[in-house]
């Protein structure tokens, strides 16, 4: 069945942003919010959600020193106290040893369970601390920054979670949806190019699969998107979390 889109998409254009409800079966409700210079919005939503004058911020090695990371805490500081915790990058953050490791940490830390976590990073990274915000006293608040296309339109949105243990790939996972995600498209501008292009081949099965109109962007403006122009790649990502959510929103049982 093709999704059905309303006229978020054209407002988008304009405003360049847009914000999606999720609407799982199995818990509540959380918005997506898409655009250009919105790190901003994590602070006013860190406000509503935390339970604690504490904040923990975890990025990977890569990340740590990229500009948009380095405002965000600033800004951040004005607000919270801020534990800024930096992991391994790619595949290597997804790992039980990792988790079990933050586990501690956080413990010693006294970290409670009104305290947010925010995970800014790709896909790997939103596992694991999906996963440990889903343990960590029966649940923290967790906060979602995507950083790469593919972590944006796809692994973001859902609430799956697993990491890696004794060699063998998501041996263990939880089902446990984020409070709500900030997809910075700023962070697309620095993606190396056979990450972005992963994300753009999943974006052309969510065309095939789910939107017409979604395959047609992508067929007319594929040269924009490969210079990764921003009102294009909103109007792509906001139809690619629509799709994604379609299907988190069908799902009547977990998987």
């Amino acid at each position: 069945m093709y999704v059905k889109f309303n006229s978020i998409v054209l407002e988008s254009k304009i405003l360049m942003k847009s914000v999606l409800t999720i609407k799982p079966t199995y818990s509540k409700p959380y918005n997506v919010h898409i655009g250009i210079n919105i790190l901003e919005k994590v602070i006013n939503e860190l406000e509503n959600i935390a339970g604690s004058d504490r904040i923990v911020v975890c990025t990977q090695e890569v990340l740590k020193n990229h500009e948009l990371v380095v405002k965000f805490l600033e800004d951040l500081k004005s607000s919270f106290k801020v534990e800024f915790i930096v992991l391994p990058n790619g595949e290597e953050v997804k790992n039980i040893d990792v988790v079990l490791n933050l586990v501690e940490k956080f413990y010693k830390l006294k970290i409670d369970k009104g305290t947010p976590i925010v995970a800014i990073g790709g896909g790997a990274l939103g596992d694991a601390i999906g996963f440990l915000s889903s343990i960590y006293m029966r649940g923290l608040p967790l906060v979602l920054v995507p950083t790469t296309l593919l972590s944006m339109i796809d692994s973001a949105i859902g609430g799956k979670n697993a990491v890696n243990m004794y060699g063998i790939k998501n041996l263990i996972g939880t089902f446990y949806q984020p409070s709500i995600v900030i997809e910075e498209l700023n962070f697309l501008k620095t993606l190396p190019e056979r990450e972005y292009k992963s994300g753009i081949a999943e974006a052309i099965k969510y065309g095939l699969a789910l939107d017409r109109e979604l395959y047609r962007l992508i067929s007319e403006n594929y040269v924009k998107i490969l210079n990764r122009d921003s009102k294009t790649l909103l109007e792509l990502i906001t139809r690619c979390v629509a799709c994604k959510g379609k299907i988190v929103e069908s799902e009547k049982k977990i998987k």
